[in-house]
């Protein structure tokens, strides 16, 4: 006989300030969202000898309220000194492919990821355990895994090409 978990209680508060937290941070790694479709940047690691990965975006859908934003990451290749063990563990995650798509909510200034490696549709709680083995919070996890992902960018985010600036009302 399986064992089924109670189902999870959401806390709508959570997952709104997470989703209005990567609203603005969003908005400060992309600052010009509203006018371009597509931005590319590389991550690295300081101090690390791994070579490093880029990310980009591309806005899928754009309407007068909702922009919907794909974020693909790979990991560029280098000619460079194996890292250690230790290293290595710790800068798994920055060099895993990571596709996802982010719908943005102008009017209510939050983001939320709605397909992420594959996994769409999120449902605020699941059963657990379940057929994809999906967290009974999974929703709220990959949000605050975005929100995590966000700050790394802001920290340690390096533009491809330099931002063209425009200066108003000089």
């Amino acid at each position: 006989m399986e064992r089924v978990l109670p189902k999870h209680n959401v806390d709508l508060r959570k997952q709104q300030a997470a989703a209005s937290s990567n609203y603005i941070r969003l908005l400060k790694l992309l600052p010009q969202l509203r006018e371009h479709d597509s931005y590319s940047f590389s991550l690295h690691i300081p101090g690390s000898i791994t070579a490093d990965t880029l990310v980009e975006t591309n806005v899928m859908e754009r309407g007068p309220y909702t922009t919907l934003l794909q974020i693909h990451q790979t990991l560029l290749l280098a000619a460079q000194p194996v890292q250690s063990e230790i290293e290595s563990r710790e800068s798994d995650w920055n060099q895993l492919p990571a596709n996802m798509s982010i719908r943005i909510y102008h009017d209510a200034q939050m983001a939320e990821i709605v397909n992420f490696t594959g996994v769409r549709h999120f449902k605020s709680s699941y059963s657990y355990p379940n057929k994809q083995m999906l967290l009974p919070d999974e929703k709220q996890q990959v949000n605050y895994f975005l929100g995590e992902w966000l700050n790394y960018c802001l920290k340690f985010g390096v533009a491809v090409e330099p931002l063209k600036l425009t200066v108003v009302g000089v």
